[in-house]
């Protein structure tokens, strides 16, 4: 320990001493701070008619309300299989349905997320069917064999194309997606 004080005690005097850590540069060379005057104080969010945006006036409010009103009022028209919907084989998209759910009739369209671009790689589905034992579809793609889907009340069932069946499953598409999925 004491070599540490006076190896520290060298180097200070070899240094020039204390005097060497209190040097400054002169005066004149270093240029003066400028002087900030504060402005006035901007709008606090408690202070009334200081808010960026004036409050809403009653036929702003009746109208918002309406709007409401009726969004909710079309939803409850709205059934089960309304929205968007990916039919899948094995965890590969085959298609991407968009249905209209009006309780007592099925809509939609299809599109083939396969052939992205293409024109012809979508359209209207022909036929949305309810019946006892599930859902069937059927729709055809240009230039191709109808392709009926016939699926049971878990959404599992099966593709039929051009003679060939296929095991698919139906899910629905999160609905960022389903907006994007159809023109």
């Amino acid at each position: 320990m004491k070599r540490a004080f006076a190896g520290i005690w060298l180097a200070l005097a070899v240094a020039g001493g204390p005097a060497a850590f209190a040097q400054t540069n002169p005066p004149s060379a270093i240029p003066p701070l400028p002087v900030v005057v504060p402005g006035p104080p901007g709008p606090h969010v408690e202070s009334p008619g200081k808010l960026p945006e004036p409050p809403k006036t009653v036929p702003d409010l009746a109208y918002d309300s309406r709007i409401i009103s009726s969004a909710a009022s079309a939803e409850q028209f709205q059934g089960p299989l309304d929205g968007g919907w990916t039919l899948a084989r094995k965890k590969k998209d085959l298609y991407a349905l968009q249905l209209v759910d009006k309780q007592t009739a099925v809509e939609g369209a299809w599109r083939d997320p396969r052939r992205s671009g293409d024109p012809s790689a979508s359209g209207v589905l022909e036929m949305v069917q309810r019946a006892p034992p599930g859902l069937l579809i059927r729709f055809t793609p240009t230039g191709q064999a109808p392709v009926t889907v016939r699926l049971r009340p878990d959404l599992h069932g099966e593709l039929e194309q051009d003679g060939k069946r296929t095991k698919v499953t139906l899910r629905r598409m999160p609905k960022v997606a389903a907006a994007r999925s159809l023109p």
